[in-house]
């Protein structure tokens, strides 16, 4: 297949396609857009939140009233009542905190699984476009890494965040009401902080980008590696492979030093900063008190107040770095649901599905590129008729399997009209349509359990189905158990099974599933001598009365086609039966003599 565009995009480009720039209140609104059915739990969460903050104030102010009317006149009988209300409105307030941070805990783990769904949904709606250019490593940090991210913040975070903003306003609130000359003087006096956290926050962004954008690369390596083992180790390739994979880790280690030892210095920076408010308290309060136009308690009360006023601009100062990793997160999840679903690339989804297709095919000047203007199909047209068997042939890249592609509705076509049944494919409800094309290639998907669940998975047949369709594939001849025959443990990729017995599984499921159209990509390939005429048996078995399309290199696949059409840059170059195509010189011809196709048809 021919595919254009860079298969290993650069992630940090990823990031900012679309989404340069993205704000923090966008990005709080794309977290809370996954808040819906929970909206009225975090608002009740939210209201007792405040409301402890409130009592927490107001207790405060009671510490000023004991100072006033009890140290200060050393009045110890009137003692009880400001005692009573301070431990009384401490205690409720942080009973009724400890009741909104459970609920805010609650509705927020709601609403990461909403993300998470969200995330899952989006991922079996994509089109296979989008996994031509996106290593499995970087699909699987967006669900793992950049959530867990949104996760730390939801559980940790977001409720230090709430209460710090809350008590930072009603303190401000309680400044002002006490004496506005010292609220206007404190105020201004942590503005350095403010401004301070508010100009950093973008270098912690960058950074914590940096970081997802590293620990993407590592995943993607390490998958890419994972999958060539066998390569690497045949070919001795382990050096390579960690020296490739230590310049990625040693790049994420970089970069999160330098995130440290940001750190280092903005944090305690903003700690003094924060400073700021209680010494011009001190000394402009200090003052007023000494020319008794601040009372004592009043005084007292005011640095208190200040207290709860610097320690949530602390708290901000600390959590600032989650928050920007929360919004950076946030900014690449936006982006990878921003991607194009199948029914937008599609122009939406056809409703037609019969019971069961005939199989006929026609494709009439089809023209077809992947996006890069460069065309993968070029005018190509052919017919094929109910029942037929054919062979496509052709170098790699020639067009042979985005042919397939097109055919299965996996990638859109540009140009021309493509019928199955006498009836344009865009008609068909994509779903049904590729429930009637089978496909077996060389490499066989297993998943680790039973071989019940790997040949039935919406356990739709009995178990006398699946034993029937074994035996006559040949499955069954080559498990050594036969008791326990659909409870045989498969392990994943199917390692406990030869590359044989991984095609009777693939031909299996086809013969259950029961399609019109069969695709066959060299199915007997790389099958052992033993195991291949049980293979061969088998697919003949599955071909009867199905349309066949067989892409294949070797001539004696292809010796069974009733035609075989050749591709070369993207168009149908040659066609016709196999025998007269052998002994015609052309295309075909010249892959034969290139050694393509070493096997003579007579």
């Amino acid at each position: 297949m021919s595919k254009q565009g860079n298969f290993l995009q650069d992630d940090e480009q990823e990031d900012h396609k679309g989404l340069k720039g993205l704000s923090d209140i966008r990005s709080l609104f794309f977290i809370f857009r996954y808040s819906r059915g929970h909206m009225r739990g975090l608002v009740v969460a939210l209201f007792f939140i405040f409301i402890s903050s409130l009592m927490a104030i107001w207790s405060t102010r009671y510490i000023g009233i004991m100072v006033e009317e009890v140290f200060i006149p050393k009045s110890w009988d009137k003692a009880f009542y400001p005692i009573a209300m301070i431990l009384g409105l401490e205690g409720l307030a942080m009973m009724v905190h400890w009741q909104g941070r459970r609920l805010l805990a609650r509705h927020a783990s709601y609403t990461l699984l909403n993300v998470r769904e969200a995330l899952l949904n989006h991922l079996c709606v994509l089109p296979m476009s989008f996994y031509d250019h996106q290593p499995q490593g970087r699909i699987v940090t967006r669900l793992t890494h950049d959530v867990e991210g949104l996760e730390e913040f939801f559980t940790a975070s977001l409720g230090r965040l709430i209460n710090a903003v809350f008590v930072g306003t009603t303190a401000t609130y309680a400044i002002f009401f006490s004496n506005w000359k010292i609220g206007t003087i404190i105020v201004l006096s942590m503005l350095p902080a403010l401004l301070f956290i508010f100009a950093t926050r973008e270098n912690i962004r960058g950074l914590n980008r940096r970081i997802s954008k590293h620990s993407g690369q590592i995943n993607a390596q390490l998958s890419e590696f994972i999958n060539g083992i066998e390569v690497i180790r045949s070919l001795g390739l382990e050096e390579w492979s960690q020296k490739i994979f230590k310049e990625k880790v040693d790049a994420q280690e970089k970069t999160l030093m330098e995130s440290n030892l940001y750190y280092a210095w903005t944090r305690p920076v903003v700690a003094f900063l924060c400073t700021f408010p209680l010494v011009t308290l001190v000394w402009f309060g200090g003052r007023m008190v000494l020319d008794q136009t601040l009372a004592v308690g009043l005084f007292v009360a005011i640095i208190r107040y200040t207290e709860r006023f610097a320690n949530p601009v602390l708290i901000i100062a600390w959590e600032v770095h989650i928050i920007q990793k929360a919004f950076a997160n946030a900014e690449r999840l936006s982006l990878f649901l921003g991607h194009k679903t199948e029914n937008e690339i599609f122009n939406g989804d056809g409703d037609f599905k019969t019971g069961q297709l005939a199989g006929k095919i026609d494709f009439k000047n089809i023209k077809m590129n992947y996006g890069s203007g460069q065309l993968a199909l070029d005018d190509v047209s052919f017919s094929i008729r109910k029942g037929e068997k054919i062979g496509f042939v052709g170098r790699t890249g020639s067009g042979k399997t985005t042919t397939v592609g097109v055919l299965a509705r996996l990638y859109p076509f540009q140009e021309g009209e493509l019928l199955i049944d006498d009836r344009p494919i865009q008609e068909y409800q994509r779903d049904y349509l590729r429930s009637q094309i089978g496909y077996i290639g060389q490499d066989v998907i297993i998943f680790h359990g039973t071989l019940r669940e790997n040949l039935d998975f919406s356990k739709r047949f009995r178990d006398e189905d699946l034993n029937i369709a074994m035996e006559m594939t040949g499955l069954a001849q080559t498990i050594k158990n036969k008791e326990a025959l659909l409870d045989f443990e498969v392990l994943e990729n199917g390692n406990n099974l030869s590359v044989g017995q991984k095609q009777l599984l693939s031909i299996t499921r086809i013969l259950l599933l029961g399609p019109s159209i069969l695709i066959m990509d060299e199915a007997t390939a790389n099958v052992d001598p033993e195991m291949e005429h049980l293979v061969h048996r088998a697919v003949h078995k599955v071909m009867i009365g199905r349309t066949c399309l067989l892409i294949a290199h070797r001539l004696n696949t292809l010796s069974e086609c009733d035609r075989i059409l050749v591709f070369k840059d993207g168009r149908v170059v040659e066609e016709g039966p196999p025998s007269v195509l052998a002994n015609r010189p052309g295309a075909f011809q010249e892959l034969a003599q290139a050694a393509l196709l070493p096997t003579v048809i007579s």
